[in-house]
């Protein structure tokens, strides 16, 4: 879930700061254009975590995307157990569907299956996980996995350097070409050799575009391009299904995220990188004179980010905006902030969410005083996750469908502070 939505990508040990892990993954929708809607929507509105091992979910249900059999189309405002796989290391939540693995081990996926994101070989949605096939002879079963990544309606796994993907392609966001769909997972090629991708470190999937990162620190893009999201201009690359090294960054990459359609990258000097759609300001600059930019820009002024590894997820991006934890443990958020998904206490109007987009990083808080020990963050769609501690999660934003998991929904109890998570407070 990578660090973001989207990262949201979890690379094996890594992750295990906690007894909680947050699913990072968090981009766009599956237009080519991607704007954010002052309505609330059931895309990207469900949250994942897993503790001891084990998968929780909550938010909206509609696809089966929370894993409860029982309760197929049934949303929940709390946690609610995954039924049917145990022993995780990591979980991702995409559009409209979930994806877990074991470290080293297969990958699991329940939910929406339209565009065969389950991987397990047909379009059928499912409300308990089945495991991931790929395309070899007889589809074996995927294996060896370390980490995942969940778009809007593509999946990306991590396997010993190399890059499985499957799911929608009609923007080339699997990575291969001459087919629309994958029911199963196929390999990304290498533009370098050819052959598939082996010195991949993380990955990342945005609403219709895909990141990965290689052990030399740089990031790679494939799929839509519509707003600069791969790296480069438009008019020139309107999308591509072949992966495209992102040029302009300097220093080595550490991280990445994959928002809607907007990309972020940490340096191991501390720099936040941003590029692709700018709309609400989730590139750290004007959205008026930058709606989009094709080539990475700096957050100028912004310092102190984590490097380490002890930094779980250090930067992660929503739909429409973007996040960012420091050494202190602080978190800040810049973008859209329509939901109050940005967590700096703004008021704003729950019977039209509207909002001036906020194009610097600001402190998120909890009633004025900073939220303190952030050890990781997610951002998903127009809400935002974040780990304080041991079994303690946050959230904030859109809470329509009881994304926030605090026993609350309805558009009225759209948050622009943290609150906690049922059933994650010691």
């Amino acid at each position: 879930m990578d660090r973001s939505a989207s990262i949201w990508v979890y690379m094996g040990g890594a992750a295990l700061l906690l007894s909680v892990m947050l699913s990072a993954c968090g981009g766009g929708g599956s237009s080519s254009t991607a704007t954010s809607s002052t309505n609330p929507s059931t895309f990207y509105s469900h949250s994942v975590a897993f503790r001891n091992n084990s998968a929780v979910a909550w938010g909206y249900n509609g696809y089966g995307q929370l894993g409860e059999k029982d309760k197929s189309t049934t949303n929940s405002n709390v946690p609610v157990p995954v039924i049917g796989v145990a022993g995780l290391a990591g979980i991702a939540a995409g559009g409209t569907h979930t994806l877990a693995f074991k470290n080293m081990s297969g990958v699991w996926a329940w939910g929406n299956n339209g565009f065969g994101q389950l991987g397990d070989g047909t379009t059928t949605a499912r409300t308990t996980p089945v495991q991931v096939k790929t395309n070899g002879t007889g589809n074996p079963l995927l294996t060896g996995v370390t980490a995942v990544a969940a778009g809007g309606n593509h999946s990306l796994a991590l396997d010993n350097g190399a890059v499985w993907a499957w799911g929608n392609n009609a923007n080339g966001q699997l990575g291969i070409p001459s087919v629309s769909t994958s029911n199963v997972a196929v390999q990304v090629p290498s533009p370098l050799t050819g052959s598939p991708f082996s010195d991949i470190t993380a990955v990342a999937a945005g609403g219709n575009f895909s990141l990965a990162l290689d052990t030399s620190g740089i990031v790679w893009a494939w799929g839509s391009n519509a707003q600069g999201q791969l790296g480069r201009s438009p008019t020139a690359t309107l999308s591509s299904n072949t992966p495209l090294p992102v040029d302009g960054i300097t220093g080595k990459v550490i991280a990445i995220a994959a928002g809607g359609s907007h990309g972020l990258a940490l340096t191991d000097d501390g720099t936040v990188w941003a590029w692709g759609y700018n709309g609400f300001g989730q590139l750290g600059t004007s959205a008026t004179t930058t709606p989009f930019r094709s080539t990475p820009l700096p957050l100028a002024g912004f310092t102190g980010l984590t490097t380490s590894s002890a930094g779980m997820f250090p930067i992660a991006a929503g739909l429409d905006h973007s996040l960012a934890l420091k050494n202190d443990g602080t978190l800040w958020a810049w973008g859209y902030n329509g939901f109050g998904q940005l967590g700096d206490s703004s008021a704003i109007n729950v019977n039209n969410p509207v909002s001036t987009p906020v194009e610097v990083p600001v402190q998120v808080n909890v009633n004025t005083v900073p939220l303190a020990n952030v050890v990781s963050v997610a951002a998903i769609g127009h809400h935002t996750l974040a780990a304080t501690g041991v079994n303690k999660v946050w959230a904030w934003g859109d809470n329509t469908f009881g994304q926030l998991g605090n026993a609350k929904d309805g558009k009225a109890n759209i948050s622009s502070v943290p609150v906690t998570v049922t059933g994650f407070v010691p």
